[in-house]
Order: structure tokens, then sequence, then C-alpha cells
């Protein structure tokens, strides 16, 4: 937390106040652009997150109320008896310049500091249809009700919730402040249509609807052959994109090739690379924003994690970099606009987690970046994770090697299968996908994204929680997994 006496008060209580008449007003775009000024001076006053939750709820925003809900209640429980923290709140509402809060009004005041956090975590979570994750945060509220009635009225509503079945899910198509591309979001056909044109430039592949659907009954794609295909043949190549590696032993930090001999390095900082030509490349996309920054807090647990997700906080690191360097939003850059959206099962919860907000709060200071800028905030980070956890290829061949992760837009596209017919190989710079069997004219060229011989259960828990999907193939149908 930052001391108080090195901040402006008188400042934060005036922008503060301020925020809080635009939003009596229904100003609401004011107050937002108020309260975010605020928290740029006091990064760690609970309450301007809670209060700029409440406006993000009247603008229909509750995926993000849920990231301020969460990161007030961390900074709030991180107080712990500090009154202080909480008097520039008091000051701000109660048009008041006491320096102390009667001890009395000070519990008070914390109760219902805390039962409007876990209020608006509930909101949110009910919004999104999320009704079973909503009960505990209305239990809360509930247990710290300052009158019989409020209590019952809590409990009645949370009988009434109970009726529901959650049926949402937190992903990458939730609506943001920014977010210009929800038309194409919404057009599965002007989705894909980058990705399409390339798919099919070749002599062997189309992209068409699949008879599968999802839990919401939304429409799937898959890739299917036109011609017939011989066996370890190769239908489609892509080259390695936006590389990221653990770092256990000489890796081209461009391409993620492995480094045997002599290594090219940086002469600044011996960052290694295959050559010339791969480190301009990198010092021309993000490199010079990197160069001599330790990033060991990104990367010090990747080599004993179980999931491949644990080396998305460096893809996101390279794409805030390439941001700088370019100018462009992260959201824009041509690789991300091209990723493919999915939507994940329904009733699947992907809570925003605390290690989703450690990593976002290292990677703006290896960057130097400033908390609030509307083009690297917190909610732009959420927004890349959500989309490239399910367009992540990784793998690591033995111990001892380092993990290695790409992004490959479309080889994304090719559908899992436990039972394959084709399968990934990766080769230098590229990986190509390579037929398994022989393929006839029309049929579907599936991949499998997990070791397929592991039991049922565990191919499904693997799929959803690290994928985000149920796999429907006829092999986990006749296990009985559907």
């Amino acid at each position: 937390p930052i001391p108080l006496n090195d901040l402006d008060m008188s400042a934060i209580i005036d922008i503060r106040r301020r925020a809080q008449s635009a939003f009596k007003t229904k100003k609401f775009q004011e107050s937002l652009s108020l309260y975010t000024e605020s928290l740029t001076r006091f990064s760690t006053d609970p309450i301007a997150f809670i209060e700029r939750a409440i406006v993000f709820a009247r603008l229909n925003y509750p995926a993000l109320v849920l990231c301020d809900a969460q990161r007030a209640l961390r900074i709030f429980e991180s107080i712990g008896g500090d009154e202080q923290y909480l008097i520039l709140a008091y000051n701000a509402d109660q048009s008041s310049t006491d320096h102390q809060i009667p001890g009395a009004a000070a519990k008070q005041y914390r109760d219902e500091t805390y039962t409007n956090i876990c209020f608006c975590h509930a909101s949110a979570l009910r919004n999104l249809h999320l009704y079973n994750e909503s009960i505990p945060w209305y239990e809360k509220c509930s247990s710290r009700a300052t009158s019989d009635a409020e209590r019952q009225q809590l409990n009645l509503h949370i009988q009434n919730i109970k009726q529901h079945k959650s049926g949402g899910s937190l992903d990458s198509t939730n609506r943001y402040p920014w977010d210009i591309y929800n038309k194409r979001k919404n057009d599965p056909a002007a989705l894909l249509s980058n990705i399409k044109s390339t798919i099919e430039s070749g002599s062997y592949l189309t992209v068409k609807k699949i008879e599968i659907y999802s839990s919401d009954e939304q429409p799937q794609f898959g890739i299917f052959t036109t011609k017939q295909t011989a066996r370890s043949q190769p239908v489609f190549t892509e080259m390695h994109t936006l590389c990221v590696h653990s770092a256990v032993s000489p890796v081209c930090d461009h391409c993620n090739a492995d480094l045997w001999d002599d290594p090219f390095r940086c002469p600044r900082c011996s960052t290694a690379y295959c050559d010339q030509n791969c480190r301009m490349a990198a010092q021309n996309l993000y490199h010079d924003q990197l160069c001599t920054k330790d990033i060991s807090v990104l990367t010090r647990d990747i080599n004993s994690a179980s999931s491949t997700k644990s080396l998305i906080p460096l893809q996101i690191l390279k794409l805030f970099a390439i941001s700088i360097t370019t100018g462009i939003h992260p959201l824009d850059q041509p690789l991300v606009r091209n990723l493919a959206h999915i939507t994940f099962e329904r009733g699947l919860h992907r809570p925003y987690s605390l290690q989703s907000l450690d990593n976002y709060t290292a990677i703006i200071d290896i960057l130097d970046l400033r908390q609030f800028r509307s083009d690297f905030d917190y909610w732009i980070y959420l927004t890349l994770e959500n989309l490239l956890v399910s367009n992540i290829f990784a793998h690591k061949t033995s111990e001892g090697v380092p993990w290695k992760a790409y992004i490959f837009p479309h080889i994304a596209m090719f559908n899992h299968s436990c039972t394959p017919n084709a399968s990934l190989s990766m080769e230098g710079i590229e990986t190509k996908i390579v037929a398994s069997s022989i393929l006839q004219p029309g049929d579907e060229v599936v991949i499998s994204y997990i070791d397929n011989m592991a039991r049922v259960e565990e191919r499904q828990k693997i799929l959803l929680h690290g994928w985000g999907f149920v796999c429907r193939c006829a092999k986990c149908i006749r296990e009985g997994a559907i």
C-alpha cells in the first residue's frame, strides 16, 4: 500500500467527489473517467475500485465489475487493521476533513465497504448467468448485514437464485468499453475470412461447418480435405509465431529453434538467437522493450507447471512489447485479430485468478507501463489470456529441456479428436499437419491436443479445464463420457 502522507489527499478527494456527482446525475462515462483518474493517483484505494465497479455495472460490463471487485477485495483484505486507508473514502463520502474515524463509525464503514465489494461480485456473476457461483458472495453479504430485515431479504434472494441453473461463462466474447469487434465476433464467417482464405489457398483443404454443436448450440467449424491424401503427406504448414520458452537451455528467443553451437547473442543482454536475421526481427518487433529486463518473475514456475497455460504471460509480455514498438493496440495486432474466438462450454466458470493479476502487474512493471492506460489495462490482459488459452500450442520433449510455446492462428482451427487422423510435426521454424492415415475427399482433418491414450475421465478433464470444451468424438461417446 502507498503511504497516505505521500499523496495529494485533497486532490484525490476532489476527484472522487466529482466522480460521485457525475454518477448521481447519470453521467456514467464521465464518472468512469474520473474514478480512473483517481486510481492513477492512488492505485491501492479499494473504495475507488468498488465505486468504479458500480459504474461498470450501470454501463452493463459485468466482467469488468468482477475485475474491479476482485482488486478491491484484495487491497481491502491486505489493509488489515490500518484504518488510515478508510479515511480517504470516509471523508469523500461524508464531506468531512477528519483525520480519524470514530471507532464505531470505522467498524460500520468497514462492514459496509466489505458488503459492497461482495455484492458487486455477486451481482456481476448473476448478470453473467453464473448463478451458483454468485451464491457464496451473497452469503458473505448476509453475514455482514447490519439489520435483520436486510439479512432476511438477502437470504430470500439466495433462495430464489438457487432455482436457476448456471449457464454463463467468463470468456473472450465478453463486452468491453473499447471492443469494436463485437460485430465480427458475432459473425463467424467474418471472423474466419482471413484464416479461411489462407487455408483454402492450397489444393487440399476447405473450411466448413461440422455436425457437432457446442453445449450452447453454437455452430462449430472444421477443416476438410478436398482430395485424397496419402499417409505421411503434409496437408498444411505454418511458420512459428509469437514464440516463447522457459529458457532451460539455449533456445532462439525469436523462433524457438534449439541452439547447439555458439548462439548469436544480443551484445547488451546476451539473449540468444539463431543468427543476425532472427536478432534483427526480434529487435524490430519487441526486443528493445525487453532488453536487459529481468523477467524471472514470469518464468520461475514454468518448468514445474503441469499446464501449458503457464507460458501465456510470456506471450502477453511480447504482445505488449510489440504494441509499444508498433503503436498498435494489443487487441488490434494482426496476429490477435485473426485468432479464433471460442465460446466456452455452458456453465464453465473461469474465475479471474489472483495469479492473473500478479502476472499483469509484473508485466507492466517490466515494461515500465502505467496502470489504467486503456490500451494496456488489466482487462486487455484478461482478454488476451482468454484468447490465447484456446490457441496456444506448447510442448516439452523430455525433462531438462525447455518448454516451448507458439501461436498458430490457422492450425488452431484443426479440431481435436481422441481418434486423430493427422498429427503435428514440428521441424525447425515451422509446424506441419501430417496425415497419419489415408484421407478421403470430404474427411475432416483432426488432431489430438493431448495424450489420447489416457482414460476418458482424464482426457475430458484436461480438455475442459485446459481448452474450455468437452470432447464429443466417437471414442468419448463410446467410452461413456457424453
